[in-house]
């Protein structure tokens, strides 16, 4: 029976462990998965950490705050980094195939999409996308994003420095995407919440210039009660308001494949696990 686990630190209410065990239920495949607690203060402890994991035989690892960054820079010196995990700058999720080969990937921003297109039913292709934050969730949710083809991509962020060094990663993308300032020229018809104020009932500092009126608008961060996000978008007249939920159950489905070679049926996962919340 092969092992796996999800790291980071807390971890005591991660979901992961019971969404692998109910992947592997539907597909058949035997495996253990569990939550592992590992207060590393530098990098260089997480190095131990995850070597030592390797030692105890663990197959794989999913990887949570506050250690995204600093497996992406273990990882990046290994040279086993897929395209997105190098592009988001993180890496959620790590392969161990031997001794000398680790693979990183993240896979958050392919579960933002497969989210909003699947079981959302919302458009991505052809619409000016308003980005939130200009950290780690937002780079993976970018380069994900620009593969659908919006006609836009606009970063707003308190430091507008950080969101036009983000952007500049992204130059070469097929659709324009950019830091701005407002005011603004453009309707967003998408407006995603890629910051973590949420988990502190806190709204954006650039909340105020921004309009919601019959946008659909997404919060990376979910909750068993509406985001204090997805509360603003509703008083403003939003189309339509999500949180992160089916994010993180899609993301997973992906760590599973790129594990097992099987793709899940996360549709009964995430009914399930709303109803549990």
């Amino acid at each position: 029976m092969k092992k796996y686990a999800v790291i980071g630190n807390p971890i005591s209410q991660s979901l992961s462990p019971f969404i692998h065990q109910q992947f592997a239920k539907q597909t058949g495949i035997e495996l253990s998965y569990e939550a592992l607690n590992r207060d590393c203060a530098t990098q260089i402890h997480l190095i131990q950490t995850l070597t030592q994991l390797f030692n105890e035989d663990y197959s794989g690892l999913n990887i949570t705050l506050p250690y995204k960054v600093w497996a992406f820079n273990i990882i990046q010196e290994k040279n086993g980094l897929s395209t997105r995990a190098a592009q988001s700058g993180a890496i959620n999720t790590l392969t161990f195939i031997n001794q000398e080969t680790w693979l990183g990937d993240n896979t958050d921003g392919v579960g933002l999409v497969r989210d909003l297109t699947n079981n959302l039913a919302w458009p991505i292709k052809d619409i000016n996308i308003l980005v939130l934050g200009a950290g780690g969730a937002a780079r993976g949710a970018i380069f994900a994003l620009a593969q659908e083809k919006p006609s836009c991509i606009h970063i707003l962020n308190r430091d507008s420095l950080k969101a036009e060094t983000l952007a500049k990663i992204f130059a070469e993308e097929s659709c324009e995407i950019k830091s701005i300032t407002p005011p603004f020229t453009l309707n967003y018809q998408l407006i995603i919440n890629a910051t973590s104020g949420s988990l502190w009932q806190q709204l954006p500092t650039t909340i105020q210039y921004v309009d919601a009126k019959n946008a659909y608008c997404y919060d990376m961060v979910y909750k068993a009660s509406p985001t204090v996000f997805s509360a603003w978008a509703t008083e403003k007249q939003a189309k339509s308001t999500s949180d992160g939920f089916g994010m993180l159950v899609e993301q997973a489905a992906e760590s599973f494949l790129k594990w097992h070679q099987v793709m899940p049926n996360t549709h009964p996962i995430i009914h399930q696990l709303r109803c549990n919340l």
